[in-house]
């Protein structure tokens, strides 16, 4: 009881802080053992940010933390306001499709299966981007000029896109470290649980969240079928990484009859594996 009361009073404390600034210079191990104590840390905070964030969890700021406590769960005058979560029946081809048609109706133009390999910069602005094309000669670098360019990949990636970057701000991107995401999604005859989202900061789980799409869109829409997301972090050269979607399907049975004893292999109709580093 008492260490469920220390929990409250410092997810609380944490709303009621309502400059984040001041959590950026402290990590979140560092301000939750000093305001909670080694047990709820060891239970509940520390299992948490282990699975999210692998060998750099010591090292994630609190800021993090109250961004996920506070942003997406946030104070509305003296009530607390509830996340709401969406979901966008056919996928978000939808969007894209309707998107794609305003740029294009606007005038605009957009270029897909286009590799670009370079921003093209002038007395230190963007000027334009270099665009790989196939030709009979090989791959040609083809100049286009923009006012402006706007980059939204990751930051290794800006750092070869972009040699031209000041120093200060390169070596701000070469210090950022990544985990790789892997997700497998699950199509089963039977549900797993009414639970949708379940958290699985366990150390000895190979897994870090167990969602199940249809206790939120049931599966009526799914032809009767139940979807099963199984998400984790890792580091990229980790070895389960490199494992075949069989293999880890493999590995993740013994877990998920942890979460249904009654689950069974021929349960799984079909598997798909994304994962990303």
């Amino acid at each position: 009881i008492f260490s469920r009361l220390v929990l409250g009073l410092q997810t609380l404390w944490l709303h009621r802080l309502g400059n984040w600034r001041r959590l950026e210079r402290v990590t979140a191990r560092e301000w939750l053992l000093r305001w909670g104590g080694r047990a709820i840390y060891d239970l509940i905070w520390g299992a948490l940010l282990r699975s999210k964030f692998g060998e750099y969890a010591d090292q994630v700021s609190m800021a993090w933390l109250w961004g996920k406590l506070v942003v997406r769960r946030s104070l509305k005058g003296s009530e607390l306001g509830r996340e709401t979560l969406g979901y966008m029946m056919g996928s978000f081809q939808h969007l894209t499709d309707a998107l794609a048609e305003r740029i294009v109706g606007a005038g605009g133009e957009i270029h897909t299966n286009a590799r670009v390999e370079r921003v093209r910069v002038a007395h230190g602005m963007a000027r334009g981007l270099l665009v790989a094309r196939s030709s009979g000669r090989g791959v040609e670098l083809v100049p286009h000029d923009f006012d402006a360019v706007i980059l939204t990949v990751a930051s290794p990636l800006v750092l070869a896109m972009v040699p031209e970057l000041p120093e200060a701000y390169a070596s701000v991107l070469r210090s950022l470290s990544y985990q790789a995401a892997m997700v497998m999604v699950l199509k089963l005859s039977h549900s797993m649980s009414h639970i949708y989202w379940l958290n699985l900061p366990e150390p000895d789980i190979p897994v870090v969240g167990a969602i199940e799409h249809t206790n939120y869109v049931g599966p009526e829409h799914y032809n009767g079928a139940h979807i099963l997301y199984l998400s984790n972090y890792l580091s990229a050269d980790d070895p389960s990484f490199r494992l075949t979607k069989e293999e880890l399907l493999a590995r993740y049975i013994p877990y998920l009859k942890r979460i249904n004893p009654a689950f069974e292999a021929e349960w799984v109709r079909e598997t798909w594996l994304f994962k990303d580093a």
